[in-house]
């Protein structure tokens, strides 16, 4: 009786080894390259991988965004805009309020008062 040795299913030369990542057959990319326990990667994957290290490398050493806010600012009790505190103005021991939002008090307290008989 004779009988057939089955393929390996770890060995890159065999039509069932596939990219552990996107499963395309070894046939059907330039490299598959071994891995531990049965995995393996194209050369495919592996650029993708290397663009996402870079973005990432690109992200860590850029500026931070200028809208960062700052350890001290505190947010308005009307708006909840970031300010600075020395932006803020205070009423009393109340919550801070925007520059902003005390315009918009003022005006809105004006037009009251010339509507009031």
């Amino acid at each position: 009786m004779l009988f057939r040795k089955k393929p390996r299913l770890d060995d890159p030369t065999k039509e069932s080894s596939r990219c552990s990542f996107c499963n395309k057959l070894q046939r059907r990319v330039r490299k598959l390259i071994k891995g531990p326990e049965h995995l393996y990667i194209c050369d495919e994957c592996v650029q993708v991988c290397v663009e996402i290290l870079a973005d990432d490398q690109r992200a860590a050493t850029a500026e931070p965004p200028h809208w960062v806010v700052n350890a001290d600012a505190t947010s308005c009790a009307l708006c909840g805009m970031m300010v600075r505190p020395n932006e803020a103005v205070r009423i009393r021991d109340l919550a801070p309020l925007c520059v902003t939002c005390v315009r918009d008090v003022e005006v809105t307290a004006a037009a009251q008062r010339r509507v009031q008989p």
